[in-house]
């Protein structure tokens, strides 16, 4: 519930999609092809590069139509 407003926030600024850190491996993603906002914890592997991050089984996905303002 504490980044609900920073989720907000991104979901107003990403206009073409993308992904924003929120910190503690948080991430937003807007899937505008989708219609979805995608919240999840994010995590690197043991033994793979920094830079394969990758989307942990659980969080959560809502249409945007849904978001509540």
């Amino acid at each position: 519930m504490s980044y609900l407003k920073d989720i907000d926030t991104t979901v107003k600024y990403l206009d073409y999609g993308g992904d924003e850190h929120l910190g503690d491996g948080y991430y937003i993603r807007v899937l505008y092809g989708l219609r979805r906002v995608d919240f999840r914890i994010y995590y690197v592997p043991y033994s793979y590069k920094v830079s394969q991050i990758r989307p942990s089984t659980n969080g959560i996905s809502i249409r945007i139509d849904e978001r509540r303002i």
